[in-house]
């Protein structure tokens, strides 16, 4: 059964615009996450699966980082890398299973 918590969760995967400004969340994750931790200008997690995530920032990354190689931004189509939309605070990461880092 899903709770009132559970799909306000999914919702905010769907329509990220809807999170907290001001605030860092994960949120939606291709796998399961195992480790969050936010700071002002870092965010980092730990996911068992490949695949895209999104985040809302309440800082504008410099740097992204999985399994300790630098993603490129505006990656290409189905590549490794990451967007950043500044208006709505909004970041799309794809990468592959591992340690996710974000940084200001």
């Amino acid at each position: 059964m899903q709770t009132t918590g559970n799909f306000f969760l999914e919702i905010l995967g769907e329509l990220p615009e809807l999170a907290p400004d001001n605030e860092s969340h994960l949120l939606k994750a291709a796998g399961e996450v195992r480790e969050v931790q936010y700071s002002d200008s870092a965010v980092s997690y730990t996911s068992d699966a490949a695949g895209t995530d999104t985040l809302k920032l309440s800082f504008t990354p410099g740097e992204v980082r999985c399994g300790g190689t630098v993603l490129p931004n505006s990656p290409a189509y189905g590549q490794n890398g990451w967007t950043f939309q500044k208006e709505s605070q909004i970041l799309c990461v794809t990468r592959r299973k591992g340690r996710a880092q974000i940084t200001r």
